[in-house]
């Protein structure tokens, strides 16, 4: 009787066991399904804010009214400004359909198009740099363009005789590097701003790259001489981001 008691212990405790771990892995998996939806439902909302963020009003003014001085002097010009002002507005809306991120190189490309529409308005005030040792990594859509803007509209254009702004990547042994750089007018980075906020483009940018592709972004800036940002996006991220993909 005794060894039958024990058996059936034993049964017991190891049904138990069983369920329990049953129970911990539903409630798991349920757990993760959640994350993922808070997560994705996190990027949504965070690419539909870049994206607004982006077509501000002044910009298409200011675009348009260089285009429209360049009608009568410049016709050539003025038909290529039209051409890359399109293809910045159809990369804005394309974010808006784009549930994953996007190739470095596409990045790039709207902050190429981005710049050259600027450089119409500011001429040689705006000098650029590239040094693009790789682009074969992926980030959110439009992470990395508001950066460029903020290099643009606050910082070397803020000075009278514009300044330069460079881009470059290089791919380390377990991340991929971006840097940018600008020797605009630079600004406390631990100030808060004249409304009482603090810089909460930079931390927008900075929460999406990390939740993105787990990025790491660090800021550096010195008033009076420009402002250094560099980000760090594990490879071992970009490796999951193609495996779920």
């Amino acid at each position: 009787l005794l060894p039958s008691l024990l058996v059936l212990a034993v049964l017991t405790v190891v049904c138990i066991l069983i369920a329990r771990q049953g129970r911990d892995a539903i409630i798991q998996q349920r757990q993760e399904t959640e994350r993922k939806a808070a997560l994705e439902a996190a990027l949504a909302e965070s690419r539909t804010q870049a994206m607004v963020s982006q077509i501000q009003p002044h910009f298409i003014f200011n675009v348009l009214n260089t285009i429209y001085e360049l009608c009568d002097e410049e016709p050539e010009t003025a038909q290529k400004a039209i051409d890359e002002f399109s293809t910045y507005l159809r990369l804005n809306v394309d974010t808006l359909s784009s549930i994953k991120n996007v190739p470095f190189s596409k990045e790039l490309e709207h902050i190429r198009t981005y710049l050259s529409l600027e450089q119409l308005r500011f001429g040689n005030r705006i000098h650029t740099e590239f040094d693009i040792e790789t682009e074969n990594f992926e980030v959110p859509p439009l992470s990395l363009q508001p950066l460029v803007e903020n290099a643009v509209k606050h910082g070397i254009c803020r000075r009278k005789e514009g300044g330069t702004i460079q881009i470059t990547t290089r791919d380390r042994d377990s991340f991929f590097f971006i840097s940018i750089v600008d020797n605009g007018v630079g600004f406390d980075v631990t100030a808060q701003r004249p409304d009482g906020k603090t810089h909460v483009g930079l931390e927008n940018t900075r929460e999406r790259l990390r939740i993105g592709c787990g990025a790491d972004m660090k800021v550096e800036s010195v008033p009076g001489a420009g402002t250094r940002i560099e980000i760090s996006i594990p490879k071992e991220k970009q490796n999951e981001s193609n495996r779920a993909g």
